[in-house]
């Protein structure tokens, strides 16, 4: 498009841009089938030159593919072995928490009261 044919789009009213991007659109639209149609007939004449279909003259083209490997991939998630637990609830020894993922509400409560969490560990080497 031209800096001239730009201005002049300017000077339009909203509901005129609306309107032409309407029609510009279907105009491509129209334009795009006209050349998949010219493209189809293209293909056609040179199949029939080949003696044959126009799938087995694009099957030409392709590249033979090599066979996949299929590598399994180890997941992660789920795999960890048990970890034994290293801090104990002072006030519930059967309350342990082994230090991975969020904080227990009873570490998390010991800790604002003031409470050191090495307090809790298990072992104090």
């Amino acid at each position: 498009m031209s800096e001239k044919d730009l201005k002049e789009l300017a000077h339009l009213t909203a509901e005129q841009l609306i309107e032409l991007k309407k029609a510009a659109e279907k105009e491509f639209e129209n334009k795009i089938k006209q050349e998949v149609k010219e493209l189809k007939k293209r293909a056609e004449f040179l199949a029939s030159q080949l003696k044959m279909t126009v799938a087995e003259m694009l099957e030409l083209n392709k590249k033979p593919r090599a066979a996949k490997t299929t590598k399994k991939r180890k997941s992660r998630k789920g795999k960890r072995g048990k970890v034994a637990p290293k801090y104990q609830n002072p006030a519930n020894p059967s309350q342990t928490w082994t230090g991975r993922g969020r904080q227990p509400v009873w570490v998390r409560e010991y800790v604002e009261n003031g409470g050191k969490l090495e307090d809790l560990l298990i072992n104090k080497e």
